[in-house]
Parts: C-alpha cells; structure tokens; sequence
C-alpha cells in the first residue's frame, strides 16, 4: 500500500482500515494500522497481510483511511542533538526535547525515517524520560523501531515531531 501526502501540510495520527468483504458485503478479515506523522509531499509505504478463514472467499477489499490532525499543529517544543543509531534488532532515535512554550507538553516524540528518495520507510512514536515537561525545561526522547526488513544503509535523514498538546 502507498500513502502519498499530496498536500502542503503534515498529516499525523494516520489509521488504515483494511476490511476484507465476501459477496454478502459481510466483513470476514479486517487489519488496522497507522502512522504517526507522514509529511507533506512525502510518501509512505506500507504492507499489511490480512488473514482470512480458509472457507470463507472475500470478494472485494474495503480501504478506509483516517487523518487525525493537519498542519503545523502550532508552535512546537524544540529538539536538538538528534541521533540516529541502530543494532541487529532495533533503528534508535535520540536527542533532547526543550519546552520553549509557555505551558506544560506532554512527552511525546514522533519520529520518521526517509531514504535517499523522501520515501518514509518507518514511523514511530515515542517520548521523553519525564511524562510532562514543563516551560523551559528540557528532557531526553527516545524513539525505537524494530528492524523488519530494512538495511540502516538505506536511511537517509530522520525527521523528529514534538508533539504540541498540553500536558
């Protein structure tokens, strides 16, 4: 599946809905999966496997994709000294979140990993060491993703989102 963000605007909190329909239009399989951030023009690839019961035959696949929020969302807390690193099981990102807002955020961090081509090849979500940060303090984020089928080689550049809801 590919998910291209046309648009000038981020999209973030991105459910896929995949339902798999037998002749009756009754929904026999369904698989729901998502990403955190996808930027704009930016482009996503994805792959599901949706098991069906053996006995039963679908007939039609029914796709229903959901965009929680649009655009810059607002002014945001900073991130410096982001890292990426990675081992046999696992890519890593790290840095420091600073809250140069004038309210307390919570602690949540997304990250996106682009090859060489501005294909997104992994997205996550992931936070600070404290849960709520308050203004102008700084915490440490992690962001960690399981290596399936990805070569570190191919990671090009990582683009890290703080989030900007109150915490």
């Amino acid at each position: 599946m590919v998910l291209k963000n046309q648009s000038d605007v981020d999209a973030r909190d991105i459910t896929v809905n995949v339902n798999i329909v037998d002749r009756q239009g009754t929904i026999i399989a369904s698989q729901s999966s998502g990403a955190a951030l996808i930027p704009a023009h930016a482009t996503m690839y994805n792959s599901e496997t949706v098991f069906t019961p053996s006995r039963l035959r679908p007939t039609s696949v029914d796709l229903r994709l959901e965009v929680g929020e649009t655009g810059t969302g607002g002014k945001r807390p900073t991130t410096t000294g982001v890292r990426f690193t990675h081992n046999d099981q696992y890519f890593t990102v790290t840095g420091v979140l600073k809250n140069d807002l004038d309210h307390s955020v919570n602690g949540v961090v997304s990250a996106v990993l682009f090859d060489r081509s501005n294909n997104i090849i992994g997205s996550n979500v992931g936070g600070t060491e404290a849960d709520t940060l308050p203004p102008g303090r700084k915490s440490l984020f992690t962001v960690d993703f399981i290596r399936v089928g990805v070569d570190p080689s191919r990671v090009a550049y990582v683009r890290v989102t703080p989030s900007a809801a109150e915490g």
